[in-house]
């Protein structure tokens, strides 16, 4: 058997040859694999088909909505308080009760008020005497007067005897009595009044919301005692800006979506629309109200409202994805005989998920959406 050795300076010349050699092939496969893209057979090198997803231009209604938030409040809420300053004597409603217009809500301590009225009362009476003893003085005077006048006309009397019974019959006709009277009435009258406003009662068919008094508190006319709140129908207050406030409209119809009360949408009415910007935000309030079924539309619970500001019914129409910018250009592909062919159009009003189309396609091309 043959032995070759060989010397080591010329092993490593050859090991080095050899995996230059090995090194050169490997990059010459993958060049070769990198020109031939994945899918595409044969030895061209252009790239192959871009995968296109096409959709035809068609007619359809585009609405445009405007979305606007806001917190609910009932259609009225009312803060009640006292007239009148005094001890809260007993509170006759609680916190989500319903009440009516006129039903009491709390009393005052009303000790003081009917000891003044009751004095009132019996000074009122003392006052109706008077002005009865003083019609029968009237009548009295004017029969002495006559009768003087009589006996003076007859020079049984003097001059001076008849004047002095003139004198008493005008003294008597005096109306001090019916004055004593009418200002007798009139403290009867304040003091009934003052008597009314130590019964505090609510000015509005509602649910009680908050209740700030107890009994034994003293309270005043500024005291906020009890709100009330009118949740047979609500209110959304919104704020728009100008560029959409003139496209508003008060009688309009729109979405209203309420997630603490329900997934399905309630339908609200535009009632009111600000003619004037605020100082501070710049925009416009508007007012939208709707019902309240079932009362599930809670003060204070948050509203999204949505609003049509454009319609456009039976126009062309394509996917939003079709269209692209450029520049200041609208532009789609229209495909045709598998060619993609850019065109430019105009668009108009969209949605967000279709878009007008004014100029630029025939209904039925197909144009591209993806790809």
């Amino acid at each position: 058997m043959n032995v070759l050795f060989l010397r080591p300076a010329l092993f490593r010349r050859r090991l080095v040859l050899w995996l230059a050699l090995c090194s050169v092939a490997f990059f010459a496969g993958c060049a070769k694999n990198q020109a031939q893209p994945a899918g595409q057979t044969g030895t061209g090198t252009g790239r192959p088909p871009a995968v296109v997803s096409v959709q035809p231009v068609k007619k359809d209604t585009v609405t445009k909505e405007l979305a606007a938030g806001g917190q609910i409040t009932g259609v009225q809420t009312v803060t009640v308080g006292p007239r009148v300053s005094g001890k809260v004597g007993a509170v006759h409603v609680k916190m989500g009760q319903a009440v009516n217009a006129g039903e009491v809500l709390f009393e005052l301590d009303k000790t003081d008020v009917e000891n003044g009225l009751r004095q009132a009362r019996a000074a009122l009476a003392v006052a109706q005497e008077n002005v009865k003893l003083a019609d029968v003085n009237r009548a009295n005077a004017k029969i002495q007067m006559e009768r003087y006048r009589k006996l003076f006309e007859a020079e049984a009397v003097s001059a001076d005897t008849f004047e002095q019974y003139v004198l008493k019959h005008e003294q008597a006709a005096a109306r001090v009595p019916e004055a004593q009277l009418a200002q007798a009435e009139a403290a009867v009258a304040v003091q009934e009044s003052q008597m009314a406003h130590h019964t505090v009662r609510a000015p509005i068919r509602g649910t009680v919301a908050k209740v700030n008094v107890n009994p034994g508190e003293i309270v005043s006319a500024a005291s906020q005692c009890i709100t009330l709140v009118d949740l047979s129908r609500v209110k959304v207050p919104l704020t728009v800006g100008e560029a959409e406030v003139n496209r508003i409209a008060v009688g309009q119809d729109c979405r209203v979506m309420v997630s603490a009360a329900r997934q399905e949408p309630f339908t609200g009415r535009v009632s009111a629309v600000s003619p004037a910007a605020d100082e501070r935000t710049k925009g416009f309030a508007v007012e939208i109200t709707l019902d309240n079924p079932g009362g599930a539309l809670k003060q204070g619970m948050y509203a999204e409202v949505y609003l049509v500001t454009e319609k456009a019914e039976d126009i062309l129409t394509v996917p939003v994805e079709a269209v692209l910018e450029r520049g200041a250009r609208r532009v789609v592909f229209v495909v045709a005989g598998g060619e993609a062919e850019e065109r430019a159009v105009v668009t108009g009003v969209s949605d967000g998920r279709r878009t007008e189309i004014k100029e630029g396609l025939t209904e039925g091309e197909m144009v591209a959406v993806v790809g």
